[in-house]
């Protein structure tokens, strides 16, 4: 099967990996909290966690039928943990900073900001690549900037839920992230 899937297979199941795991990582903070019971135990029982292997979620006669399939349902996982926490968006905006700042103190960051744009790139899903969700508008050793079209992503807050784990994961790296609103963000070298 590995003679069929290349590498960019394997990254969007990454991706589809993260995605499924902030969800999980916002389910139990939120039980943890008290802001919610039994919301993991609901995620769970609606949306099965991700596991396991590429191998074991590809059809190879529908490879990109099967990939879509998971970045879907990461997708939805994603807004089911929301879904129930509008009246906690701050403190749900605060955790998934921290959940960024975790991911980069885990991630081989790099030199450069482009290595650590995809460090942090490897974390989020922007539908499909030929989807074209996610556009990068300008990259240069000093900034790289991008968009992410924000109607595709379902979840409650999902913008200011994204943009706080990207200040998170950035802070680590000792980058800026601006956000110009409606999904555009520049990052550059803090000062």
């Amino acid at each position: 099967m590995s003679a069929f899937l290349g590498p960019i297979h394997y990254r969007m199941f990454a991706k589809a990996l993260s995605v499924d795991g902030i969800a999980r990582a916002i389910a139990d903070h939120a039980d943890a909290q008290g802001w919610t019971s039994g919301l993991r135990a609901e995620l769970d029982a609606g949306h099965p966690r991700l596991t396991g292997e590429i191998t074991d979620h590809i059809d190879l006669s529908q490879i990109h039928g099967s990939l879509s399939l998971l970045v879907s349902a990461s997708e939805e996982a994603l807004a089911a943990a929301c879904a129930p926490l509008g009246d906690h968006m701050d403190e749900l905006v605060a955790f998934a900073r921290e959940l960024g700042a975790s991911a980069a103190r885990d991630a081989e960051l790099g030199d450069t900001l482009q290595s650590v744009w995809g460090a942090m790139d490897e974390h989020w899903l922007d539908g499909m690549p030929c989807d074209g969700y996610l556009r990068v508008t300008s990259n240069t050793p000093a900034s790289v900037a991008w968009t992410v079209a924000l109607a595709p992503h379902a979840a409650l807050g999902y913008e200011r839920i994204r943009t706080a784990w990207m200040e998170g994961f950035l802070g680590v790296a000792h980058v800026r992230l601006t956000s110009e609103g409606d999904g555009a963000y520049r990052m550059e070298r803090a000062a």
